[in-house]
């Protein structure tokens, strides 16, 4: 679960149509609802969510400013 986590925030970080290009696209947006367990980010559609909590942590890892 954690690598899948992992992998859904990378999606959600570069974008969805780009981040596997050997998945489809359903199983991306799987990949990215998993992240929502943690309460990370939410999808609703094509279009991203982020909670706070997520916001901050990429801003410590200089991810975004």
């Amino acid at each position: 679960i954690q690598g899948r986590t992992e992998t859904a925030l990378l999606g959600l970080i570069t974008g969805i149509d780009n981040f596997d290009p050997y998945n489809s696209l359903n199983n991306q947006i799987e990949s990215v609802r998993q992240a929502t367990v943690n309460g990370v980010a939410y999808v609703v559609g094509r279009k991203f969510y982020f909670n706070q909590t997520l916001i901050n942590y990429l801003k410590e890892c200089d991810v975004i400013r």
